[in-house]
């Protein structure tokens, strides 16, 4: 519920902040399911992220840019490190970002219990070019998440969601 909030939050300030019209937002949604397990992307071309919003308020738990703001869904500040949930206490998960209200460039990087670490190497090859924007997470999820827990933790909230949310199973 946590990433799909978030993503719901980024697309509304997109939209109220005048970088993309009601019927441009959208989140995408992609469960892959393969050799290796099963994998989950969650897209949306929302408002991003830049380096100093990711150190300063999504790294912090109970810090939110949105808490006062009512018709945007974030309250408390901890909808980001929920999704350590998917992943497992040991593992992590790759966040690519491109905000649209400054001059930065994307940002791709992984995140892991620690923090954030920017892949300054390139390493990381399914990150967002210079004219996508938003913010893409990819998780490669605990063994103990199915395909159809995620099918259905989708439905469940994806229709109180007021961005259309677009969803996909690969296998």
């Amino acid at each position: 519920r946590e990433p799909l909030t978030n993503a719901v939050t980024a697309v509304l300030r997109a939209v109220n902040n005048g970088y993309i019209s009601d019927d441009d937002g959208v989140i995408d949604i992609k469960v892959k399911e393969d050799a290796g397990g099963l994998s989950l992307v969650i897209r949306d071309n929302g408002i991003g992220m830049t380096s100093n919003k990711i150190r300063k308020i999504v790294s912090v738990i109970g810090a939110s840019e949105a808490r006062d703001i009512g018709e945007l869904a974030v309250q408390f500040g901890m909808g980001f490190l929920a999704v350590f949930r998917l992943v497992g206490v040991d593992g992590g998960f790759e966040m690519s970002t491109n905000p649209r209200y400054d001059d930065e460039e994307p940002i791709t990087g992984i995140w892991k219990s620690g923090g954030f670490t920017r892949d300054s190497d390139e390493l990381l090859t399914d990150g967002l070019d210079d004219d996508e924007y938003g913010t893409k997470f990819s998780f490669i999820l605990k063994d103990s998440i199915s395909r159809t827990e995620i099918r259905n933790w989708v439905e469940k909230y994806a229709k109180w969601a007021r961005v259309p949310v677009m969803y996909e199973e690969v296998i």
